[in-house]
C-alpha cells in the first residue's frame, strides 16, 4: 500500500517515522513542500482567491451566491 502524506511534522517525526518502519506492506511517499501542479485544488484556490479577494460579503448568503456563479462559469466552459 503507498500512503501519500505532506510534510506536515505530525507525519514526519520520530514516533509516526517507527510506526511506519514497522509495516513493511506500507510505502510512504511525500511530495515537495511546494508542489501546486501535484494538488488538483491548487488551481481552484488560486483562481476564487484572485475572484473574490476585492470583494465585501455582507453576509454568508451573498458569499455563497459568489461561490454558486464562479461554479456555474466554470461549468460552462
Amino acid at each position: 500500500m503507498v500512503l501519500v502524506w505532506d510534510n506536515r511534522s505530525s507525519h514526519t517525526c520520530k514516533p509516526v517515522a517507527v510506526q511506519v518502519a514497522v509495516r513493511d506492506w506500507l510505502s510512504v511517499v511525500c511530495p515537495p513542500r511546494y508542489a501546486p501542479e501535484l494538488n488538483l485544488v491548487e488551481p481552484l484556490r488560486s483562481h476564487l482567491k484572485r475572484v473574490l479577494r476585492s470583494r465585501l460579503f455582507r453576509n454568508l448568503e451573498e458569499l455563497k451566491q459568489a461561490l454558486e456563479a464562479v461554479k456555474a462559469r466554470a461549468a460552462a466552459h
